[in-house]
């Protein structure tokens, strides 16, 4: 009970004391969830970018791609955390069962969000985070 409260009132703290941290911080993890949509969206139109063989984008049109462009791609949008780890188990059960083009595809996608989660989420999160430190102490 003591720890619950201790973090509950560190986090209050926190959150009355610097209200704008606060919120620069999360806007930024979830940031790349928009670069992401807007990729998405262009993947939608242009599906060779996902697939090496157009023949087996047909193919897998019904089921695999439906998973991807109703389930991941919205979730790596609105709630990106959650989405590049879900990339990254699904591409844990792909790899060794899937064919080529489900491999394909779910490396391009799990590439993707963890390049956007490095270059738009982790770089300027540090650099916040170092900004904070040095000027409140």
């Amino acid at each position: 009970d003591s720890v619950l409260s201790f973090v509950y009132g560190t986090v209050d703290h926190i959150v009355k004391v610097h209200p704008i941290w606060s919120m620069m911080t999360f806007i930024l993890i979830f940031s790349p969830g928009l670069v992401f949509g807007i990729n998405a969206l262009a993947i939608c139109k242009d599906r060779s970018r996902m697939f090496e063989d157009q023949k087996e984008s047909k193919d897998l049109r019904s089921s695999y791609v439906g998973f991807l462009f109703l389930i991941l791609f919205p979730l790596l949008t609105f709630c990106f955390p959650i989405g590049v780890l879900t990339s990254q188990i699904c591409e844990i059960f792909i790899v060794p069962f899937g064919s080529k083009g489900m491999v394909t595809s779910i490396q391009y996608i799990t590439d993707m969000s963890t390049g956007f989660e490095a270059f738009l989420e982790s770089s300027p999160q540090i650099i916040l985070q170092l900004y904070i430190i040095f000027n409140t102490g």
